[in-house]
């Protein structure tokens, strides 16, 4: 299957126009064969395929109707935390496509019910320790958060979709922070924090008084240990310098981080 999807992946990217003839026949097989064996590159398959023809406005409904059966199977398989330990392959593509989807078609994902699962997957998904599945899962809160903190990208997204994402970040942003600040603490290796840091920037950025409040309740969830640590990091990480310089912030968490380590909280 993974030569099958490379032949698809290729033809695509070289036929150009001429492929959307196949699409109509080739995105529901594809999808029929993922719900039934959940191979990642299946998933590939409609990530090039959006990539390369999501802009055609007669191609949507297929497009719609394939990321919201694909997102469908893919949540059954990772419905509990082990399972996505279990499957890094498959949250590396899944996520993938969901950041394609973001930046192609983001009302596929902003204005339907696969949302918040997605957002509830990916929080889950920020502890996996592999690396290129976590760094998928970080790139798709990069570019989710960053439609709310960038006017370009709002711009890209209809009015109804920067309205549902907003109130997913209000109602269930502490879980994206708490899940962060249990990484920065020493649950992913501390060369991936740096990753790590521009998400949580882009949230103090859009509220600093609630997400100071978000970052404080997961260093309280950790253990006692990590608390005088935690509260100079908050007192560090929404001082006026973190707030206006990225390096200044970085250098917080980072410091935090090392602390963490030093004491083996996690």
């Amino acid at each position: 299957m993974e030569r099958l999807c490379r032949c698809y992946k290729h033809t695509a990217r070289n036929c150009g126009e001429g492929f959307k003839a196949v699409l109509p026949r080739l995105l529901p097989q594809i999808v029929a064969w993922f719900e039934v064996k959940p191979h990642s590159c299946f998933l590939y398959v409609a990530n090039v395929c959006i990539a390369n023809y999501g802009n055609e406005p007669a191609l949507l409904p297929l497009f719609a109707d394939s990321f919201r059966r694909m997102a469908a199977a893919t949540f059954q398989l990772l419905s509990v935390t082990s399972s996505i330990v279990e499957h890094p392959d498959v949250v590396d593509d899944f996520f993938e496509l969901a950041s394609k989807v973001l930046k192609k078609l983001p009302a596929l994902l902003l204005e339907s019910d696969i949302l918040v699962t997605a957002f509830h997957c990916g929080c889950a998904g920020l502890h996996v320790q592999h690396r290129e599945a976590n760094r998928s899962v970080v790139s798709f809160f990069e570019n989710l958060v960053g439609i709310s903190n960038s006017q370009h990208a709002r711009a890209h997204a209809s009015p109804a979709g920067a309205h549902a994402l907003m109130t997913l970040l209000t109602e269930h942003g502490a879980q994206l922070v708490h899940a962060m600040v249990f990484a920065i603490a020493g649950v992913l290796p501390q060369s991936r924090i740096r990753f790590i840091v521009p998400v949580l920037k882009m949230l103090v950025d859009m509220e600093p008084t609630t997400c100071r409040a978000w970052v404080s309740a997961g260093v309280q969830s950790l253990p006692a240990d990590a608390h005088i640590d935690g509260s100079t990091l908050l007192n560090t990480l929404f001082s006026a310098e973190a707030l206006q310089d990225e390096k200044a912030f970085a250098n917080a968490i980072e410091a935090f981080s090392s602390a963490c380590r030093r004491k083996r909280i996690l």
